[in-house]
């Protein structure tokens, strides 16, 4: 996941493809709030049932990506994005989606609101504990770190302000969406369960760099 990042951001490093395709990229501090994540389990010995744990994260990362600008209709512009963050510590997130982007320029007050729709996959990292059912009425729990993996979607709006001519900073950007747990850190889990699904609500900011 981390090297797909990295990959993503390479793709600056290309002037000709940038100046070809009409291309930015961007570098974030992202902020995302991930809220009932599943991160462990309890087992209750007289039922024999297990019952899910779940937290929520709220993991500073670092975020960037690509945005091909395909087209220009006076001061309207459509592009494709393709947008990833991550965390390198045990407990964090990872996030890849792409989606259609548009941005509107307003030439009196210098500014430019965009809004995006995106899809793809997050991966959250939490610390949590995982029961071992033992004889009679003991069960242990072990305390572990729960990654789980989902598919994900999320609505982007933000406002980009020029500093120069190839240079943009990104004031503020918004988002929010859903996540559908595809892969759990733990067994013995309900999918049927739809406390399976969890809510993101992100905050970035950053600069934007043209090409």
């Amino acid at each position: 996941m981390r090297r797909l990042l990295l990959f993503v951001l390479a793709a600056g490093l290309f002037p000709a493809v940038a100046h070809a395709q009409g291309l930015s990229i961007y570098f974030t501090s992202v902020n995302t709030r991930f809220s009932n994540v599943q991160n462990g389990q309890n087992y209750n010995n007289t039922t024999a049932t297990y019952t899910n744990l779940f937290t929520t994260s709220w993991p500073p990362e670092f975020g960037g990506g690509v945005t091909f600008n395909a087209v220009k209709a006076g001061p309207l512009n459509l592009g494709l994005d393709f947008r990833g963050s991550t965390d390198h510590s045990t407990t964090g997130a990872d996030t890849a989606m792409f989606g259609p982007r548009l941005a509107l320029r307003v030439p009196i007050i210098h500014i430019k609101p965009y809004i995006e729709a995106a899809g793809g996959y997050v991966a959250t990292r939490t610390n949590g504990t995982i029961a071992t059912p033992g004889g009679g009425n003991s069960t242990a729990t072990i305390a572990s770190t729960i990654t789980n993996q989902y598919a994900a979607w999320e609505i982007f709006g933000g406002v980009d302000v020029p500093i120069l001519s190839h240079l943009d900073f990104r004031a503020v950007e918004i988002g929010g969406g859903k996540g559908y747990l595809a892969n759990a850190g733990v067994t013995n889990i309900n999918f049927t369960n739809t406390n399976t699904q969890i809510s993101l609500l992100s905050i970035d900011t950053g600069i934007v760099v043209h090409f």
